[in-house]
């Protein structure tokens, strides 16, 4: 399959894949030229990329929209070739795009950021104190080693849900211990790309139940 096309497949398939027609969005069809509504945004920054943002054509931002960091951990770069047999075919970039696609669904904003760095990974979270919402953090092997990212969750003092997409009790005995979720909210994992979203929709619900 083409890029495009899994990308509207991995969105259609969480977002529309109850409906007979997975092709529309709002009333908007899939191949109209015409303007998507302002009603979501994308930022996206990956571990070659620091220092800049780069703006997702069709996701605008509004200031009354609440946004959420989804921060991705060392490794998930390579997503889509490293061991698909666990972590599935699907790249980063696409899980981004439904990411992006749930939150325009529900009138709010992510910015998304992989980095292969520790310290990276520590700034962008003190950064979102700033104007984060919540948080959607893949440490990946971080999550058994890092007292530096749980304390700096702690200190940010915003929601967070860490999620993992394969199952990490179900693998080897070192990623059974996660130094990251007792200061989270709660943890997701398991449900390959699906953990990013349903990490995100978790978010979401408790934010409107505040």
């Amino acid at each position: 399959r083409t890029t495009s096309n899994r990308l509207s497949t991995l969105s259609a398939k969480f977002l529309y894949g109850r409906q007979k027609n997975h092709h529309r969005f709002r009333g908007w069809k899939k191949d109209s030229t015409e303007k998507r509504p302002k009603i979501g945004f994308l930022h996206v920054n990956h571990s070659g990329n620091f220092g800049r943002t780069i703006e997702k054509p069709g996701f605008f931002s509004d200031e009354t929209m609440n946004e959420f960091l989804i921060l991705h951990g060392p490794s998930l770069n390579l997503l889509g070739t490293r061991e698909p047999e666990i972590y599935g075919v699907h790249t980063l970039d696409e899980i981004n795009a439904a990411l992006a696609a749930l939150a325009a669904s529900r009138q709010a904003g992510v910015r998304c950021r992989q980095s292969n760095h520790e310290g990276v990974l520590i700034d962008a979270i003190h950064d979102a104190r700033a104007w984060a919402s919540g948080l959607v953090i893949n440490p990946g092997a971080y999550s058994h080693t890092s007292y530096a990212l749980r304390d700096a969750i702690v200190a940010a003092g915003i929601p967070a849900i860490e999620v993992h997409l394969s199952n990490i009790y179900a693998r080897e005995p070192f990623r059974h211990t996660s130094l990251i979720a007792p200061v989270c909210v709660g943890q997701i994992c398991g449900f390959a790309w699906r953990s990013y979203l349903l990490g995100l929709q978790a978010l979401l619900d408790r934010l409107q139940d505040t």
